[in-house]
């Protein structure tokens, strides 16, 4: 409907849009609806599925579902990298390094968000019990997801219906091989087994 919606604003509106905007906004549109919240609800998944304590928890309605996304997101988000940036000043630091102006600058939101002066030193470990501190899974000012709320949503409706269908969900022993992504940090198949005497080819997978 958005895609045809959008076509229709170049065809009859007066040409509201270009060809080459809207090609980009279609491929924003897969890019950063798609991609990032297919990789949210597999690295969610996945970080469940490898703490057995922690969905325990969740069971026994210790954990609420809040709790796993805001940790999920933060542990394992899809975001590895944000695309290219320029200083636009010298930026100086206490050790003596410095970003010159104009220099590229890669920000990465998967070393923030396990940063121990941040999260302490249980940062790199998947601790949804921990008192929510908020992350950069969508980015932080001018460069914060417009999406985010929808975002949210889907992950709060998606994950809870998933395992109350498959509560005996588990991973299978196949290789997790990352998506081969500068940007996106994903898996690129996430297979794991619907029942606890499932076969080796029944499951779910991306």
């Amino acid at each position: 409907y958005i895609v045809s919606t959008l076509i229709a604003a170049r065809d009859e509106n007066g040409a509201t849009l270009s060809d080459s905007e809207l090609v980009d906004t279609v491929m924003l549109l897969v890019s950063a609806g798609y991609e990032t919240t297919m990789g949210a609800l597999l690295n969610t998944t996945r970080a469940l599925l490898s703490h057995a304590e922690s969905r325990a928890a969740l069971r026994r309605g210790e954990l609420a579902w809040s709790q796993v996304i805001n940790e999920g997101l933060r542990y394992d988000g899809p975001v590895n990298v944000l695309s290219w940036l320029f200083a636009t000043e010298d930026i100086h630091y206490p050790d003596g390094s410095l970003i010159a102006s104009g220099e590229a600058v890669l920000m990465c939101y998967l070393a923030a968000n396990r940063c121990p002066a941040r999260y302490g030193h249980t940062a790199p470990m998947f601790t949804p019990e921990r008192e929510h501190s908020p992350s950069l899974a969508f980015g932080h000012g001018p460069h914060v997801c417009l999406g985010r709320p929808l975002a949210r949503l889907e992950l709060e409706t998606a994950l809870p219906r998933l395992f109350e269908r498959f509560p005996d969900l588990h991973l299978a022993e196949a290789p997790m091989l990352p998506e081969a992504s500068v940007v996106m940090n994903q898996p690129q198949h996430l297979m794991a087994h619907t029942h606890a005497s499932a076969t080796p080819h029944s499951g779910v997978g991306r």
